[in-house]
């Protein structure tokens, strides 16, 4: 029942929102910091300051920084809990800065390079460690055999030249020698290259670069004596065309750097435990490509830091996703994570997603099975830090609820803040979880969200009383193909419903939190069998008085993108569909995106293979004349995972048909995500008008 007190979801409500992100808690255990993030409408930015909340009941939360001077991230207590330092773009590029705890004003630690990433204490807080990419070609080098004067520069990207206030306009060219040139949500890298640094907390002296040669370095970890830095790297020529990584140690007084852990696949999040016996990081060996499952591995090291034996996988029984949580568009995107370690370095804390749901895990050191620690359903665990009194700071949140930080003592859970009083004000809807039987019979998991005042499944005359359904209904599909829904909260499937639009949203195969078998089901089979676990669940939704079949809608963004494109091409059951950063010409897809390989990961298939015919049969642009259904295209002009030519293509193929009503929809500026609050707004509109107009909620 709507009390008076709630009011529906509207797109203007994206505003209201201030999502919580990375808590920090004190060494001490005593506060945690962490980052707060709001959409300015009015200046068409996100800005982001950087907050502290006192553990102990009864006290008061309060802000550090402020986020009219710039966006401030990553917060990191020193070794002693006096200071934080964090990553600001206050002095108009990113800059290690570092702010007392107890307030006052941060100091920027200065450097020529910008760093990415974290910071990154050394054991004793002297030092501040980052990784950043640099431009660090040897004198001699030039990018092709007689090269123009100039272009050695222009091979470092764009971003290289920064002319000062008055100085000419440089000359922009890019001159690309590198396979991976480009990433999105950075941009064009060029010949630049991520390597380490390590500068004086103090700024008394410049960074030092630690890391060298034409390979890329990432996660910083420090020795527990402070005389290395361990980092993830695969420092071997054809680099640019495999997706795995090495650990290497690299000393800081000099000598040679050592790989201390050879691996399949790619690794991340370095943590050296603190007793310096183990060095943990988060990974796989690639045996099912990039569709393989990431586990916790741990590395025991000798006395000198070296490898002391082959790296264990500690979660290997878990068959189980771990380090990820899930899919929630109120929720700033997360790093990667593994695992972090617990007081004495007797095991590892760690996310583990679970069939939607994400829950905190403690994996012994001693190889006994990981155990879950977190209680409850239809939750989910986003990010959390760990005190050397073993106290857990974690965000917290599920399908009504943003998430909010909670501190996790002993065992229970005590909610510290109360970030975004608005979803109160707000109608939102509880999703039901929906399972049915998927192709061959597979059990398939999704969720429903009724429209306000829709009687949930099961109330009087199974749901079908007036209000109760059928309902105009859109199919939400997530991306990845390896992301995963569950139980977090989502906005847009909230506007939809106050609309009085049901939403329909499903784990198909290729998902992740349901083991490796169902991920990497969608490798060589794009378009197969997650395409008709989709379907299966329409039909379901059809049967249990949930969904109209005259009044259905499909949208999806990225690999969603694909499959609602491909969607239409397959059936014409949809009154409207809205594909958002779409493929759907997997052959140009091949060499267009910024991962250099990633169709080659999805379909196991290249465009010069003996099977690259089955590229063009999976692609929607193909049979773009079977299309029926009005279509709405939405892509950033400057994606470069889902290129905006992909949606080019098949918008000019149905508008060169001339059968169906079409629409393309270009936000400038904006890559694979929308990031831009005015034009999130503006997709939102759209996005419920096109289907308030066809599906006539």
């Amino acid at each position: 029942m709507v009390t008076d007190a709630k009011r529906p979801v509207t797109p203007q409500d994206l505003g209201a929102f201030q999502p919580v992100s990375d808590p920090q808690i004190s060494p001490d255990g005593s506060a945690v910091a962490f980052v707060v993030t709001r959409a300015d409408l009015r200046e068409n930015r996100n800005r982001s300051s950087l907050w502290l909340v006192p553990v102990a009941p009864h006290l008061t939360q309060r802000r550090l920084t402020n986020p009219e001077r710039g966006s401030d991230r990553a917060p990191r207590w020193s070794p002693d809990g006096s200071q934080l330092a964090f990553i600001s773009d206050r002095s108009g590029r990113p800059q290690v800065w570092i702010i007392d705890a107890t307030g006052g004003e941060a100091r920027c630690v200065e450097t020529t390079e910008r760093p990415a990433g974290p910071p990154v204490w050394s054991p004793d807080g002297s030092c501040i460690a980052f990784a950043a990419a640099v431009f660090d070609k040897p004198a001699g080098w030039e990018p092709y055999p007689g090269a123009p004067p100039g272009d050695r520069m222009r091979a470092g990207a764009a971003a290289a030249f920064e002319p000062g206030i008055g100085a000419p306009e440089p000359n922009l060219t890019k001159v690309i020698t590198r396979l991976k040139f480009r990433l999105d949500g950075v941009g064009y890298a060029g010949d630049r290259r991520s390597h380490i640094f390590v500068v004086p907390a103090d700024g008394s002296e410049l960074a030092r670069q630690v890391t060298s040669g034409e390979f890329d370095h990432a996660f910083p970890a420090w020795s527990p004596d402070g005389r290395a830095l361990y980092c993830s790297a695969l420092r071997r020529d054809d680099a640019d065309l495999l997706f795995r990584s090495d650990i290497w140690r690299f000393p800081l007084a000099g000598g040679e750097p050592a790989c201390i852990c050879e691996n399949g696949g790619p690794m991340v999040d370095i943590q050296v435990s603190p007793d310096g016996r183990f060095l943990a990081f988060g990974g796989h060996d690639g045996r099912s490509g990039l569709s393989t499952s990431s586990h916790l591995l741990l590395l025991p090291l000798t006395g000198d830091g070296g490898a002391a034996g082959p790296a264990r996988n500690l979660t290997e029984g878990l068959d189980r996703n771990v380090g990820v949580s899930g899919t929630s568009d109120v929720r700033p995107t997360r790093p990667a994570t593994a695992g972090r370690w617990a007081a004495g370095s007797t095991g590892l804390y760690m996310l583990v997603a679970d069939r939607g749901n994400a829950h905190l895990f403690y994996a012994p050191v001693d190889g006994a099975p990981p155990r879950r620690l977190t209680a409850g359903a239809d939750r989910a665990v986003c990010d959390f830090s760990v005190a050397k009194n073993g106290d857990i700071a974690a965000t917290i949140g599920d399908e009504t609820s943003p998430d909010d930080i909670w501190l996790l003592d002993g065992g229970t859970g005590r909610r510290l803040t109360d970030q975004n009083p608005v979803a109160r004000e707000l109608d939102l809807v509880r999703p039901e979880r929906f399972r049915y039987a998927g192709a061959g019979g597979q059990p398939v998991e999704g969720w429903v969200v009724r429209p306000r005042g829709g009687a949930p499944r099961g109330g009087a005359s199974e749901g079908r009383e007036p209000g109760g359904g059928p309902f105009p209904t859109v199919v939400c599909i997530h991306g990845g193909p390896h992301a995963a829904y569950g139980s977090h909260l989502m906005l847009q499937f909230q506007m939809l419903a106050a609309a009085g639009i049901a939403v329909l949203y499903t784990n198909p195969r290729g998902s992740q939190t349901y083991g490796q078998a169902f991920a990497s089901a969608v490798v060589q089979d794009m378009g197969g069998q997650d395409f008709e676990d989709i379907m299966a669940g329409v039909d379901a939704a059809v049967a249990a008085g949930i969904a109209d079949p005259d009044r259905l809608g499909i949208t999806g963004w990225s690999y969603g993108g694909y499959l609602t494109a491909w969607a239409v091409t397959r059936t014409s059951r949809f009154k409207a569909a809205l594909a958002g950063a779409p493929i759907t010409d997997m052959y140009a897809f091949s060499g267009t995106e910024d991962l250099t390989g990633l169709m080659g990961w999805m379909s196991g298939l290249l465009p010069w293979a003996d099977r690259a015919e089955q590229l063009l049969a999976r692609s929607p642009v193909r049979h773009a004349d079977r299309v029926t259904t009005p279509l709405m295209l939405v892509a950033g002009e400057s994606d470069l995972r889902c290129p905006p030519s992909q949606s080019d293509e098949l918008f000019t193929a149905l508008k060169r048909l001339g059968r169906v009503p079409v629409v393309y929809i270009r936000y400038p500026g904006e890559g694979h995500k929308l990031n831009k609050p005015q034009h999130l707004l503006d997709y939102y509109e759209r996005m419920l008008a096109w289907f308030k107009h066809y599906l006539r909620a």
